[in-house]
């Protein structure tokens, strides 16, 4: 038999360590496990890879875990994760279903936060078909109940990421298109904010890995190209923001 031990959000063990709860020599006890104890397998889930965090009880795991990024459903399941738990209750207009993508770009945990109010908003209203006008009724309750979520988000950010979404949401706005580097520097300008290239990308590129942002571009290669546009695909995010 095995044993998987899950340890979800574990870089907030650090943050244990740092407040004196827990000692240090834990990361040494867990690696010993991983190592010496084939019937124990470990799953660690967390915002960051576990090479990011350069603090030196970190270093036993670097050349020991397999990674693994979770990302945004695909289309298929994102319209099977709105659609199927409710199959033969509620029904769903096929606007009302782009509607919630759009405001929560495949992401499950928001899609989740908007299908229950509109689960709740139609047992109520004795309701068996979802149209796009109840999808914009619950949506201030939606803004509501994800505030510590859109919190949570913030508070990840450096204050140059920070600049960096508020000014795609500036220029984005309500329908979210997508800026050229030209027109994020262009904002930059306008609100006399300094404006240094290299800080700018580093910043779209580490909001690109948290999925907080994404980039239009022909090519798909890793590095930022010129001719590549960016904007906040997660609806919800873009509200808060400009709200």
């Amino acid at each position: 038999q095995k044993i998987i031990v899950f340890i979800d959000e574990f870089e907030v063990l650090e943050a244990q360590v740092k407040k004196g709860r827990l000692d240090p020599e834990l990361f040494e006890y867990l690696r010993s496990l991983m190592q010496h104890h084939t019937s124990i397998n470990f799953l660690l889930s967390g915002t960051h890879k576990i090479e990011e965090l350069t603090r030196g009880y970190w270093s036993v795991f670097f050349n020991m875990a397999l990674h693994h990024q979770l990302s945004r459903l695909s289309a298929a399941s994102a319209i099977g994760l709105i659609t199927n738990p409710v199959a033969g209750y509620l029904e769903y207009e096929p606007y009302a279903v782009r509607k919630i993508r759009d405001l929560t770009a495949d992401q499950p945990y928001l899609l989740h936060l908007v299908c229950k109010s509109l689960v709740d908003h139609c047992n109520e209203k004795c309701k068996a078909y979802v149209t796009i006008n109840d999808v914009n009724i619950v949506l201030r309750e939606v803004m509501e109940t994800g505030q510590f979520h859109f919190d949570w988000l913030w508070n990840q950010l450096e204050a140059e990421e920070r600049i960096v979404l508020v000014a795609l949401a500036e220029g984005g706005r309500e329908d979210g298109r997508a800026l050229s580097r030209v027109e994020i520097e262009e904002i930059y300008r306008h609100y006399r904010i300094p404006y240094k290239w290299e800080q700018v990308t580093a910043s779209l590129k580490d909001l690109i890995k948290m999925d907080v942002i994404e980039k239009i571009a022909d090519d798909l290669r890793e590095h930022l190209v010129d001719g590549a546009r960016f904007r906040i695909a997660v609806g919800l995010i873009r509200q808060w923001l400009l709200k």
